[in-house]
């Protein structure tokens, strides 16, 4: 199976986030795995390092922070595979880095623009989806526990081209940098 990449902006919590034990078939993304998504590429059979290595090094944002004030659950709350935070005071600067670059970037690799509306958020954790009633009223329940747990700050340095670990572990990150550019 080929590696999927995607550039993204690293996230680092102002402090440790405090979840409500999982339900069943939920996992959580550990820490270092934090991340907003600017680009994302799929499985591709090659390492796109040197074909937008340049359009990287272009990235002039400043260093920003984004305050967590809402728990979603994506795709859709009643099919979800991912509990995220939306974002308000900071989405803006979040919105303009990845409506600038994403579709430069997927460019850069001839792959067509993005279709899907820009909605920056931090995947904290996956499931499978499930439609059944019992499943969904878990995932809401645990989507408006986490809720209490916000507002949050995050901050964003630098960005990144990530791919999967090498070797995934259980309890560890899995995904890796092959390239960072630090914010100004």
């Amino acid at each position: 199976m080929q590696p999927n990449w995607f550039v993204a902006i690293e996230a680092v919590a102002e402090h440790p986030l405090s979840f409500p034990p999982l339900v069943e078939g939920m996992r959580l993304l550990h820490p270092a795995d934090y991340h907003v998504t600017i680009a994302f590429f799929g499985q591709l059979p090659f390492d796109p390092s040197d074909r937008i290595g340049g359009l990287l090094r272009q990235i002039r944002s400043e260093r920003f922070c984004a305050v967590a004030t809402e728990v979603l659950l994506l795709p859709r709350r009643d099919y979800a595979s991912v509990v995220a935070l939306g974002f308000g005071e900071g989405s803006d600067t979040l919105r303009c880095v990845i409506t600038q670059w994403r579709d430069r970037l997927r460019g850069a690799l001839d792959l067509a623009p993005e279709q899907r509306p820009v909605l920056p958020h931090l995947t904290v954790a996956r499931m499978k989806p499930r439609r059944d009633h019992r499943a969904i009223q878990e995932r809401s329940t645990w989507a408006t526990a986490l809720a209490d747990e916000l507002p949050i700050t995050f901050t964003f340095r630098r960005i990144g081209l990530y791919t999967w670990q090498n070797q995934r572990l259980p309890n560890h990150p899995h995904y890796r940098a092959t390239r960072w550019v630090e914010l100004e």
